[in-house]
């Protein structure tokens, strides 16, 4: 059975990218923002001040309706990669007093509460439960950090920039060293189960690209060899919600100059089969401020400088940045998904940005005596969305505990529902790999959603269960229910629903 996903109207619209009048808005048309800094001095522990900001009264962009393109990538290679055999140490977490680090880079939260940051002043990587209580992780040697996440289990995953990988679960640090014909690694990120993936670059200084899977019993590295772009390395990752992985070339070239039409892509995916390269016009494939971040509904974001794109089953949607006030400022890399369709991005003026719905609104340049001024004093290095606070990792920490769309009752329609039971149609639709089916159900009811032959044979099983109303989403690889491929043709995807069954006709094309 696939992967089920619960997305609002706007989630579904993004995804599919098909135009829903119904999408759901916030009645205002305005974001109001709690803000809380660190205190003036030495100390920087939280302060107890709040103060409000709306969105609408900062720097607001319109950065235009977007323009889509069309592009399902190349084939670029075909490789499953080589296992590697890291050496694995077990260990006791140990951690000392610390005072209130500065320079923050990372923030990340564990399945326990805990709020994990790393930090350059002094270098290593920090835990603490409130905003007075901090602690240092001891290593065995002096370790900094290059990149931190969390994977699908809650745990914390730390890259060291000593050649070490740690895995944090509990009280337990797991220490993976000695990784052969490996470089330096980069960026992490978390896919399905106990997978997670590592990009950076090969043994051979700064080519080839490589990315590090680990999916809790084996570690495979993919290269050049398995399709992978050369001169490069991968400085940025993603997984989406089908599985796949995404990462983000860098070419290496002392003038980092702009390489349109070469052969390095804008990005790479991998889907478990086959790798394939897109060119979506990142505006320099040596852009060093490239981002990427999946949202709650399945979709992947991508900035880039002045640009902004996501994913969708018909293509790309790109959006250009506006500049205002001049100065040469850029989206940066790190981004927060903190609702289908609502992306928060750092810049380096510095500002902080939101996007939803065709609309881009910043912070507003200059520096103010206030709690916001002192979070964004340095451009912020790294946004971290927990649920229900904004992180934002720079000179010192910052939160903004951002609003929630009311939760819906269960036995009534979800958010931005239209109060009907209907089955979507499919995109794309003929399709190759991969395609997206999208229901919405108007109230709590036992549902089915398969895939049948034109002979009425059930050929795979999406979805089944009682499910509450709402929009869903899952996606079929045309494979049947025991992972075989299934031959090209024409299928039935069936929603049956306690009073009625819904079809509509899908056409697999290899």
């Amino acid at each position: 059975m696939q992967s089920l996903r619960r997305l609002s109207l706007t989630g579904l619209a993004l995804w599919l990218a098909v135009p829903l009048a119904v999408a759901a808005q916030d009645d205002s048309g305005t974001l109001e923002v709690l803000v809380e800094g660190g205190a003036s001095g030495d100390s920087g522990t939280s302060s107890a001040t709040f103060e409000r900001r709306k969105v609408s009264d900062l720097v607001r962009v319109d950065i235009g309706p977007g323009r889509s393109v069309t592009d399902p990538g190349q084939r670029i290679g075909t490789g499953s990669g080589t296992v590697i055999t890291p050496t694995v140490t077990v260990t006791d977490l140990v951690t000392e007093t610390s005072a209130y680090p500065r320079k923050f880079r990372h923030v990340n939260k564990d399945s326990l509460g805990r709020m994990w940051t790393t930090a350059r002043d002094p270098s290593g990587l920090y835990i603490f439960s409130d905003s007075t209580s901090w602690r240092r992780v001891s290593f065995s040697r002096p370790q900094g950090v290059q990149d931190l996440g969390r994977d699908a289990q809650g745990r914390i995953w730390a890259i060291g920039n000593v050649g070490s990988v740690f895995r944090i679960s509990g009280n337990t640090l797991t220490e993976y060293t000695g990784f052969p014909d490996r470089g330096q690694l980069f960026t992490f990120a978390a896919g399905r189960g106990d997978t997670v993936w590592m990009g950076g670059y090969g043994p051979a200084g700064r080519s080839p690209s490589a990315l590090l899977r680990f999916d809790g019993r084996e570690w495979r590295l993919f290269s050049l060899a398995d399709g992978l772009p050369s001169y490069s390395w991968i400085d940025a990752v993603a997984v989406d919600s089908t599985g796949t992985v995404w990462g983000k070339p860098v070419y290496d070239a002392p003038d980092h100059i702009n390489l349109s039409g070469s052969s390095v892509p804008s990005l790479i995916s991998y889907d478990g089969r086959e790798w394939r390269g897109y060119e979506i016009s990142l505006r320099s494939h040596a852009e060093h401020s490239v981002g990427m971040v999946v949202d709650p509904g399945g979709t992947l974001w991508v900035s880039s400088s002045y640009l902004l794109a996501h994913k969708t089953a018909r293509g790309w949607m790109s959006y250009e940045y506006v500049l205002t006030g001049g100065g040469g400022r850029r989206m940066g890399r790190s981004m927060a998904a903190e609702r289908a369709g609502r992306i928060w991005i750092q810049g380096d003026g510095p500002w902080i940005g939101v996007f939803e719905s065709g609309q881009f609104y910043r912070t507003p340049s200059g520096s103010n005596p206030d709690v916001f001024a002192s979070i964004v004093a340095q451009a912020p290095k790294r946004l971290y969305y927990d649920g229900e606070v904004l992180w934002i990792a720079s000179t010192r920490l910052g939160r903004w505990r951002l609003p929630q769309r009311p939760t819906s009752v269960e036995d009534e329609p979800g958010p931005g529902s239209s109060g009907q039971s209907r089955l979507f149609d499919s995109y794309p639709n003929p399709f190759n790999a991969r395609t997206t089916i999208g229901f919405e159900l108007a109230r709590r009811q036992p549902v089915s959603l398969a895939v049948h032959n034109l002979t009425g044979q059930q050929v795979a099983t999406l979805a089944e269960g009682v499910y509450p109303g709402g929009v869903f989403a899952v996606s079929w690889d045309g494979r049947d229910d025991g992972g075989r491929e299934v031959a090209s043709g024409v299928y039935l995807a069936r929603l049956q629903l306690d009073e009625r069954a819904l079809s509509h006709p899908l056409t697999l094309v290899k």
